[in-house]
């Protein structure tokens, strides 16, 4: 291609091109080539120049080698001999580019030089790269604590080692180059075996060896060998780390390990030695007989897991359950302690003590190996449990005392409340002209059932250890249904603000327990503040990062009242939630309002904490773990429905129509307004005022009933013996027991006979609910 002529005639006239054969060759060559006078005029470039400097032809023409190439680059005048030089070059873009330059002069005249660019600068760039990876290969290598020598793969010969090979192999590490790496093992058939393995997998891991030092000694080490895939020179990679003295140690173990059997057997416990990943114990005292009945060659691990009945861990493994245990002790190389309870050979229970440690260092795909001693602590255990129960009945009697106390307060309580409950009757009975009066009295009636259930409740769960029946609640949806309760029991003088979170708010927690927590601190802030004031109850969520000895890390609701009362002064605060503690007078208190809040929190894995100046009111926070459980939301049930006999309604036909139910009760009381509740909701109900009288009900009945509700505790037969005739009498019928008994009744304990128990008092609608669900469920 030859260059245009310049835009002036400054240079004269362009010498003819080259032959067309010739300038043909230069088009398509890769490299480019650039033909110029000797005074450095350009008369010829090829496309591939011109693309090398992302330039046109036209910015070419009429240049001379200064103008485009650097100061330096131009060919040297030496005749017809060819001369090379290598220079950088920057493109009209800016990059730079290395070209690799041989020219040649042409006979010709005037005389010409031509100029061959090639571009080398990928080829710098890979050698700049290769430099600087084997510099950095050698710092690396360098500053490994290890011995590490670097072979050719084809001769086996060191071309690199380490200083470090020198503290192992007692001579300079350039004493080892060009040395065949065989020589550095003591065994041949270590290196034939190595060899072996790198052909197999190219990698080599953890194998322990003898190896030969430049003195003739030996050292044991463990050698770790990688193939490096270089295209030019495949090599390998060879590092050694020494365990000579672990394996000194070893043989004095072993050594010992005799005298330790025979000490240990004199004593009073059995020793073992276990790798935790074998089927069988290392070694055993041959006093397990005795222990368990079973020899020491009849007790593997798998035998071990086979009589087991439960197993305790101890120490940092306290609370864990017996695998969780079990894996971070192995996998932390852990001390090890558990008491186990198993079935000896002969049948008796008897109870083992196991203390173990790790014994060496667990390399990878052994298992930890472990050095454990176990111990009879059967009558220990006897002697423990012994106590328990003395102390447990010692609790009892201090329980019925403090019974005796709570009696007296419970009793002024709960007659108040009765008296406001036939205060309201009696003037409903005289108000019956008047529907609007009749209705609040009826509100005014069903608080005070809903304030003497929560009294009843307080009182059972002071007597009792029953577990709660817990369920996926929303406590916003709490709040918002007991607004009416909690704004009508405060009184007008209270300006009460009830401030909801945006979100759901979900927990596990017994509903009416939720209820009696929140009506507790209600009631505790309305009694501070005599002469009225600000209450306000807010919900939220907080979360703890850092856990704290009470209260793990994780997610809670956070539910707050607060109240602008007397507020708590500083010697009492800690005392607040001790039960019977009040600062009530006399028969206004009994005590155990807040301290029943405290046990309810803590059984949910939450904490109450209380902030209180005095004069200046008093904030109580809950927080209770929040819950992403997917199941059933509880259905709302505020207090305030807690009625025993409701508000009439229309007469009404539900899907359950003529379905029949046996209701057995002998109190007329409860089963009378009951009865008429189930009847207006669609139900056939036949009653009976005790199991004789059902039974009979029963006999005479055709078709027979498909549910039966059952009082526990009546005249003659009681509740879960008439369930067993029942059952006689209608079998796959199932039943429903009711009961205010004091003590933990559930279809569990109760052999699976009855399909649910109700605690009285209860709700209609409470009953209604768990009836339609046994009756749904049978369809």
């Amino acid at each position: 291609m030859t260059v245009p002529p310049p835009a002036s005639g400054s240079h004269g006239d362009l010498v003819a091109p080259p032959s067309r054969l010739l300038e043909m060759v230069y088009d398509n060559m890769s490299d480019g080539v650039v033909i110029a006078e000797t005074t450095g005029r350009i008369l010829y470039v090829n496309p591939a120049i011109l693309l090398l400097l992302g330039l046109s032809a036209t910015e070419m023409a009429g240049t001379y080698w200064s103008d485009v190439f650097p100061e330096g680059s131009r060919p040297t005048d030496a005749g017809a001999a060819s001369t090379s030089t290598i220079f950088e070059v920057a493109r009209k873009d800016g990059r730079k580019r290395t070209l690799l330059a041989k020219s040649f002069e042409l006979s010709s005249q005037p005389p010409l030089r031509v100029t061959i660019l090639r571009d080398i600068t990928r080829r710098r760039q890979a050698q700049a790269k290769l430099i600087e990876s084997e510099r950095r290969f050698r710092s690396i290598v360098e500053g490994f604590p290890v011995p590490v020598v670097l072979c050719l793969a084809r001769d086996r010969r060191i071309q690199y080692a380490n200083d470090r090979t020198a503290d192992l192999f007692l001579a300079p590490a350039e004493s080892l180059l060009d040395q065949h790496v065989r020589v550095l093992f003591y065994d041949q058939a270590d290196f034939e075996a190595l060899e072996r393995a790198l052909e197999e997998r190219g990698i080599v891991r953890d194998v322990e060896v003898l190896l030969r030092t430049r003195k003739g000694s030996t050292v044991w080490a463990v050698v770790n060998a990688q193939r490096i895939d270089d295209a030019d020179q495949p090599a390998l990679l060879i590092s050694f780390l020494d365990i000579s003295e672990r394996r000194r140690a070893e043989q004095r173990l072993r050594r010992n390990e005799g005298r330790y059997r025979t000490a240990i057997a004199q004593a009073e416990a059995v020793s073992y030695l276990l790798d935790v990943d074998a089927t069988r114990y290392d070694y055993i005292d041959p006093g397990i007989k005795e222990l368990t009945g079973y020899t020491a060659a009849e007790f593997t691990p798998a035998m071990r897991d086979a009589i087991l009945l439960e197993v305790v861990p101890l120490g940092m493994f306290a609370g864990m359950t017996p695998a969780d245990a079990r894996s971070l002790s192995t996998a932390g190389r852990l001390r090890w302690r558990a008491d186990y309870r198993i079935r000896a050979r002969n049948g008796e229970e008897r109870w083992i003590t196991d203390s173990a440690v790790p014994i060496e260092e667990e390399q990878e795909g052994k298992g930890a190996r472990y050095l454990g001693i176990l111990q009879d602590i059967t009558e220990r255990k006897r002697a423990e449990t012994a106590l328990w129960q003395a102390q447990q009945r010692a609790h009892q009697s201090q329980k019925l005392e403090a019974l005796g106390r709570l009696a007296g307060v419970v009793s002024h309580d709960f007659s108040n409340l009765l008296a406001a409950i036939g205060g309201n009757c009696q003037l409903g009975l005289e108000q019956t002209s008047n529907p609007e009066l009749v209705h609040d009295i009826l509100e005014d009636i069903a608080d005070a059932v809903a304030l003497s259930s929560g009294l009843v409740r307080q009182l059972l769960d002071f007597c009792r250890d029953t577990p709660a029946r817990r369920e996926v609640v929303d406590v916003n949806e709490v709040l918002g249904g007991m607004e009416r309760l909690i704004q009508r029991f405060v009184g007008d003088a209270i300006v009460v603000t009830l401030e909801p979170a945006a979100e759901s708010l979900l927990v596990e927690v017994d509903r009416s327990q939720l209820e009696q927590v929140l009506m507790n601190l209600v009631v505790n802030s309305r009694d501070a503040m005599t002469d009225g004031g600000q209450l306000t109850v807010t919900l939220g969520t907080i979360d703890v990062t850092a856990p704290r000895p009470e209260l793990a890390a994780g997610s809670y609701v956070r539910l707050e009242v607060a109240d602008t009362g007397s507020g708590i002064s500083p010697e009492i605060l800690p005392k607040i939630f001790d039960p019977f503690f009040t600062t009530k007078g006399p028969g206004r208190g009994t005590g155990l309002g807040l301290s029943a809040v405290h046990g309810i929190v803590r059984q949910f894995g939450g904490i109450i904490d209380v902030q209180s100046t005095p004069g200046q009111g008093a904030r109580f926070r809950v927080l209770l773990p929040r819950t992403t459980a997917t199941g059933p939301v509880a259905v709302p049930s505020p207090l305030d429905q807690a009625v025993l006999v409701p508000t009439p309604e229309p007469d009404e036909v539900s899907a359950a129509s003529q379905r029949r139910i046996l209701l057995v009760d002998d109190d007329d009381s409860v089963r009378a307004p009951t009865v008429l509740y189930l009847r207006r909701k669609g139900f056939l109900v036949y009653e009976a005022r005790c199991g004789e009288e059902a039974l009979q009900v029963l006999r005479n009945q055709t078709p027979t009933v498909d549910l039966l509700v059952t009082d526990l505790i009546m005249p003659g037969m009681d509740g879960v013996q008439l369930i067993d005739e029942f059952h006689r009498l209608c079998p796959g019928v199932e039943a429903i027991l009711m009961s205010g008994y004091l003590f933990d009744l559930s279809s569990e304990a109760l052999g699976g006979a009855v399909a649910d128990v109700i605690a009285k008092p209860f709700s209609p609608r409470d009953l209604l609910e768990r009836i339609e669900v046994l009756l749904g469920r049978r369809g």
